[in-house]
């Protein structure tokens, strides 16, 4: 079967099933060369699709859907958020950007 016999919803999920393919071998890429701030951003971009999949309906209350990414990805966070305000109070001088959503009065 050749890409273009494929129908609309087919031909979508080959594109995400390549992008994704592309994405791992990348990801062994940066690992292989140690590169962590391009593995980070790679983690960091899968950890945001999953999100959006939980919050934008993907996966639905007291589904099976990605429970085991979730509980992988919350491990991670739970690993990766101390260290990561750990850092910015060390350098309380350091200007990290604006706020997302500042407060408003």
């Amino acid at each position: 079967m050749q890409i273009m016999d494929l129908d609309h919803n087919a031909l979508k999920a080959y594109q995400r099933l390549h992008r994704f393919n592309t994405s791992k071998a990348a990801l062994n890429l940066t690992l292989v060369a140690k590169n962590v701030p391009a593995a980070l951003a790679q983690v960091f971009t899968r950890l945001y699709t999953l999100r959006n999949q939980i919050i934008h309906g993907g996966a639905t209350y007291n589904s099976q859907v990605n429970r085991e990414q979730l509980k992988d990805a919350c491990n991670l966070l739970n690993k990766l958020i101390p260290l990561i305000i750990a850092l910015m109070m060390s350098a309380p001088d350091q200007l990290w950007g604006e706020g997302c959503y500042p407060v408003l009065i």
